[in-house]
């Protein structure tokens, strides 16, 4: 397994596996799991790891020798050593013809009804819709249900480094990681798009601003507009630190640096 962390994928994998079956009760003498590693990504501080999980059970039944096996496709989340999300990846039939991403379809048209995003982020800024998966890190998986709910449009199954999308218990990165997002929102020219804007005065309600907290050039928060002042301040909604209203500066965060960068996108309509 590449990277650097110390968590260990099939110390993990092992315990998991040997505790299930210490559940079934079915007299076991003999259990192996062994995992091969298919895909690892570290993305800001997570580590996204596909593995192929091999089980071996064994158990004596009168005097008779009874082997299962089987191979298990499984994906896990995991920051700072603690798993945030592990589950089976289930095979797709999808077939998805992605388009080149600097052609836009002169034909397709897009319609973001920002008055449903914006009432999406209102309903839910302080509560997670059961309909989604929640994250420990949960602001951008909030952003993109908002921008769903808007009507923006998905793209890109079941590669979950391509395009923007949810489909149950698999996403892309772009729809859970505010870096991903970021650079989705930049240089997407198909489906849901945006038009980045230098001043967030440029903005209007249910446009997404994101933090690059410390300036370095990993992005670590997403937020929407819902309203603004009357004097013309952009107020924005968000999740992991549930804020309603909030100023979008975000100065009043204990993550806010001086060197904070934000990047202001206009979502296309």
């Amino acid at each position: 397994m590449e990277g650097t962390s110390m968590f260990s994928l099939e110390t993990y994998l092992k315990d998991k596996y040997r505790r299930q079956m210490q559940v079934e009760s079915k007299g076991w003498i003999k259990h192996d799991v062994h995992v091969d590693v298919l895909k690892h990504l570290l993305i800001e501080d997570r580590e996204y790891v596909e593995c192929l999980v091999h089980e071996v059970k064994v158990r004596m039944e009168h005097d008779h020798v009874y082997m299962e096996q089987q191979k298990i496709h499984r994906a896990v989340i995991v920051e700072k050593d603690q798993v945030l999300d592990d589950y089976e990846v289930i095979s797709s039939n999808i077939e998805v013809e992605m388009e080149p991403k600097d052609r836009q379809d002169p034909l397709e048209r897009v319609y973001y009804d920002r008055v449903k995003a914006v009432q999406y982020a209102e309903m839910w800024w302080d509560g997670r819709n059961p309909q989604y998966h929640a994250f420990t890190n949960d602001c951008t998986n909030f952003i993109s249900q908002c921008l769903r709910a808007g009507g923006a449009p998905m793209r890109g199954m079941p590669s979950r480094e391509q395009g923007w999308w949810y489909d149950g218990n698999l996403w892309s990165f772009s729809w859970s990681v505010a870096h991903s997002m970021m650079w989705y929102l930049k240089s997407s020219r198909t489906g849901l798009r945006a038009s980045e804007k230098q001043d967030v005065r440029e903005l209007s309600e249910g446009d997404i601003i994101c933090y690059d907290f410390d300036g370095n050039g990993r992005f670590q928060h997403t937020t929407i507009i819902v309203a603004f002042t009357a004097d013309g301040e952009a107020l924005v909604n968000a999740h992991t630190s549930d804020s309603r209203m909030r100023h979008w500066s975000y100065e009043d965060s204990t993550a806010w640096t001086e060197n904070c960068r934000y990047v202001f996108f206009h979502i296309e309509d």
